[in-house]
C-alpha cells in the first residue's frame, strides 16, 4: 500500500503545485491586454492609398520568444502571445502599381516599409507576405500577454501601443511600437528584361554602396539539403524533387555582417541573367527563428538556367526561385 502511494503522490501534488489546466492551449493562461486603439494610413505604389479600415478584418495570434542585441550580446527579451491584424489582410485588396511595371510586372521586387511615428522604420518585403508556407506570421499586434512558465512564474513586461510583429524572426529588431504608416514601392534599381537564348550566369557579383565582390567559388560555404514538393503559382505542380546548394545567408553574412541596423532596415535584390527578380529583407534571410532556409543551388558549368540558381525554402511556391543569378544587390532603407 505504501509503495503505492509513492507513485500516486506525485500525480495529486503535481497539479496542485503547476495549476491544473482546463484547456490544451498552453500560450492562453494570461489575460490579454489591449494596447489601445490602432491608425494606418497607407501609401507608395498601392491602388486605393489613404487610412486603412480595419472594421471586420479578421484577427490572427502569433506567438514569439523575444531576444534582443545589448553591448554587442543575445539578451532575452520575454516570451508573448500577440493578437492583431496580419499584413496578408491589410494589404490583400490593395493592388501593386508599379513605376516599374514596363521593365518588370511581377510583384517580387516590392518591398514594404512600415514606420511609426516616432519615424522609425522597418523593411519587409512583399513576398515574406504574400509567399510563405506559414502565411500571417507578420502582425500589428493590438493585444498581448505573456506566455508565462509554470515552474518560475516570470511575467514579462508588455508594450503600451499597437506593435508590429515579425514571427519569424530570430532576434526582435523589426518589432516595432505604434506603426502609423505603410508605405510600398519598388525597388529603385534598373535591371532591364533580356531575351536569351540560353539563361546562364557564370559567376554572381555582390554589390553593396561601396564595393562589387565577384562571387564565382562558393566551395567552403555551408550546404543544406531539403525535400521538397515544388509547386509553381502558374504550372502547379513541378514535381518531388530535392536541392542542395549553399545556404545565402552564410555569404551575405561573410560580406554585410549582421548589425541590428542592416536586419531592421538592409534588403537584398537578386537579379537573374534575364532580369527575373526578387527583392528579401536581410532579416528574411538572415534573421530567421523557422529554419526556412534560402539555398544557391550550383548546377554545375553551362546548364541552362544556371550556373547558380536560388531555392526559398519557406515558401509555398516556386516562383521565387530564380534561375541564372547574375548579381546581388545589397541596400538599406532610406540610404
Amino acid at each position: 500500500m505504501r509503495k503505492l502511494w509513492f507513485f500516486l503522490l506525485p500525480l495529486i501534488v503535481l497539479p496542485v503545485l503547476l495549476g491544473a489546466d482546463d484547456t490544451n492551449d498552453f500560450y492562453s493562461k494570461s489575460a490579454l491586454k489591449d494596447l489601445g486603439d490602432l491608425q494606418l494610413e497607407l501609401a507608395g505604389e498601392i491602388n486605393s492609398p489613404g487610412a486603412i479600415d480595419l472594421s471586420g478584418m479578421p484577427l490572427h495570434r502569433v506567438i514569439t520568444r523575444e531576444s534582443e542585441i545589448r553591448d554587442d550580446k543575445r539578451v532575452f527579451r520575454g516570451a508573448y502571445r500577440y493578437v492583431g491584424y496580419s499584413l496578408f489582410d491589410i494589404l490583400n485588396k490593395h493592388l501593386p502599381q508599379k513605376k516599374n511595371a514596363g521593365e518588370f510586372r511581377q510583384a517580387l521586387d516590392l518591398l514594404v516599409v512600415i514606420e511609426n511615428r516616432a519615424g522609425e522604420r522597418t523593411v519587409i518585403s512583399w513576398g515574406e507576405i504574400f509567399y510563405p508556407a506559414a502565411e500571417n506570421r507578420i502582425i500589428i499586434a493590438i493585444r498581448a500577454s505573456p506566455v508565462v512558465p509554470i515552474v518560475t512564474n516570470e511575467e514579462w513586461r508588455l508594450p503600451d501601443k499597437p506593435r508590429l510583429i515579425c514571427g519569424n524572426d530570430l532576434l526582435s529588431v523589426r518589432n516595432l511600437d505604434n506603426p502609423a504608416r505603410i508605405t510600398v514601392f519598388s525597388v529603385p534599381i534598373s535591371f532591364p528584361k533580356k531575351d536569351l537564348k540560353e539563361l546562364y550566369s557564370a559567376q554572381i557579383t555582390l554589390l553593396t554602396d561601396v564595393k562589387k565582390i565577384p562571387l564565382s567559388n562558393l566551395t567552403g560555404y555551408e550546404k543544406r539539403t531539403f525535400p521538397s514538393i515544388f509547386y509553381g503559382r502558374g504550372k502547379g505542380f513541378q514535381g518531388y524533387k530535392t536541392f542542395s546548394g549553399y545556404l545565402l545567408k552564410s555569404i551575405i553574412q561573410k560580406y554585410v555582417g549582421l548589425a541590428p541596423e542592416n536586419m531592421r532596415s538592409g534588403y537584398l535584390v537578386l537579379f537573374g541573367a534575364d532580369g527575373y527578380r526578387v527583392a528579401l529583407s536581410c532579416s528574411e534571410l538572415c534573421n530567421r527563428n523557422d529554419q526556412a532556409e534560402f539555398l544557391l543551388i550550383d548546377q554545375g558549368q553551362g546548364r541552362n538556367g544556371g550556373r547558380y540558381s536560388l531555392f526559398p525554402a519557406s515558401d509555398f511556391f516556386s516562383d521565387r526561385a530564380v534561375k541564372a543569378v547574375q548579381q546581388i544587390y545589397f541596400r538599406q532603407v532610406g540610404k
